[in-house]
């Protein structure tokens, strides 16, 4: 069961991830249906939810670059798969392209 939670808004992306004050990490998956490396590195990102990072500091989300294109625009995002990660509501880094192991660094240099 992945822990990696859609959003659907721009009011769910605002609330979530940009007025966040809890200190944990949010991992946004900026993707789209028709992207193939998305769907390649979605599997490994839902069983990082679940199993390595499963009681870590960090929240999974996902957003369709189709569904809040508005969302997608105000973020910069012009690649998919991107991942963004937040701290308390600011971006604190980003990996462009599907790559798991820049992924996992910038991840867990967040952690520290």
């Amino acid at each position: 069961m992945s822990k990696v939670s859609a959003i659907n808004t721009k009011a769910e992306f605002d609330e979530q991830i940009l007025n966040s004050t809890d200190g944990n990490v949010k991992l946004v998956d900026f993707f789209a249906t028709w992207c193939g490396p998305c769907k390649a590195i979605a599997p490994m990102v839902d069983k990082w939810s679940v199993n390595q990072y499963g009681d870590a500091k960090v929240d999974f989300f996902k957003v369709d670059v189709d569904v809040v294109a508005d969302v997608a625009r105000e973020q910069e995002v012009s690649a998919m798969p991107t991942f963004l990660l937040f701290k308390d509501g600011k971006r604190v880094d980003q990996v462009i392209g599907a790559d798991l192991r820049g992924l996992k660094t910038k991840l867990d240099a967040q952690l520290q």
